[in-house]
């Protein structure tokens, strides 16, 4: 009897327990959805590179002197051919006035000879000898001309000077440092992109130069050059672009981001990073059809602002969930949160 009893308390205790698990059922998972959509976007690359001056150097003086006057101030804008320093030219000066002296007396004498050799008053070789003493004083003319040009450094091009480094009365030598003079309207920048993206530049293609030095300030220039070898150590090539910059306000040596412009701008379909899902077939999304979900394989392209370009999966005008999907199998049903 006791066996019987327990026996039937079993089988009541596993129909009430069916039962009860018959009523219970699985909430439906809530998700978020967008709906996607074509965006312009424009195929470009972005890197970092360094401003380079188109000219740059150190001025230095030709010859040895003492400094006689400085024309210039610190962060001067100078135009090419501008005086920027006088050293001590006196003997220089001196050599000139001598040497111009006797041109003038070996030109007066030659023109005197030329005149009396067609009446046979003197003989050719007098004359061949005044026009031989003529050039030679003239070229020594030359030649303290030219001294005395040395002894006044002036700017070979236009340009920013920068910190002035000599002062009235130091004794220069050609490997004397006088100050920097850079030419920065425009100024350059290099950069290097990947060998596999060789092909997606060109001189004529824009760029865009940023910093956080710069803020809120786009710098936008041109591809001017591009090198003609392969950095064979790292893969790349380096890439040089031309920016207007009228104000001064880029200065040489500065580390910068670039953005290359490698193309037109394509109508494209980019959806949330987190809408993309990894498995070992690679990436999918789920797509909501009539609140059912289905998985959709897709391609990505370039990630940018947390979104992700798809190139092949998807259209115009699906829903897909962007958020919720960890409960979510092929056809499962949804309940949509967003309005």
């Amino acid at each position: 009897m006791r066996a019987l009893i327990k026996t039937l308390t079993l089988s009541t205790t596993i129909l009430v327990c069916t039962s009860s698990w018959a009523q219970f059922t699985m909430p439906t998972p809530k998700v978020n959805t967008i709906t996607t959509q074509y965006s312009t976007r424009e195929p470009h690359i972005v890197t970092n590179g360094t401003l380079q001056a188109v000219h740059g150097i150190v001025v230095k003086p030709e010859i040895s002197g003492r400094v006689r006057k400085i024309f210039f101030n610190s962060g001067d804008f100078v135009k090419a051919g501008t005086p920027l320093l006088e050293l001590n030219n006196d003997m220089m000066k001196a050599d000139l006035d001598l040497n111009t002296a006797n041109l003038t007396l070996s030109q007066v004498d030659y023109e005197r000879k030329k005149a009396l050799y067609p009446k046979h008053a003197i003989a050719k070789s007098e004359l061949d000898a005044a026009l031989a003493n003529l050039k030679v004083n003239q070229a020594r003319v030359n030649a303290s001309k030219a001294q005395y040009a040395q002894s006044i450094v002036v700017a070979p091009f236009s340009g920013k000077l920068g910190l002035r480094q000599v002062s009235i009365g130091d004794q220069v030598t050609p490997a004397s440092p006088i100050v920097n003079l850079q030419a920065i309207d425009p100024i350059n920048i290099d950069f290097t992109i990947p060998e596999s993206d060789i092909l997606k530049v060109a001189v004529g293609r824009q760029v865009i130069v940023e910093d956080d030095a710069y803020p809120d300030t786009k710098f936008e220039g041109t591809v001017k050059a591009i090198e003609s070898v392969i950095n064979s150590n790292a893969q790349s090539l380096t890439v040089r672009a031309e920016i207007p910059n009228s104000k001064g306000v880029l200065l040489p040596g500065t580390f910068m981001r670039v953005t290359l412009s490698t193309g037109q701008p394509q109508q494209v379909i980019s959806i949330p990073q987190t809408a993309i899902m990894h498995s070992v077939d690679g990436n999918y999304v789920y797509r909501v059809i009539d609140k059912k979900v289905s998985k959709v394989k897709v391609k990505t392209g370039v990630q940018h602002d947390q979104q992700v370009d798809i190139t092949e999966g998807l259209k115009p005008g699906e829903q897909i969930v962007v958020a919720g999907q960890m409960k979510l199998n092929d056809g499962t049903a949804v309940e949509i949160l967003n309005k």
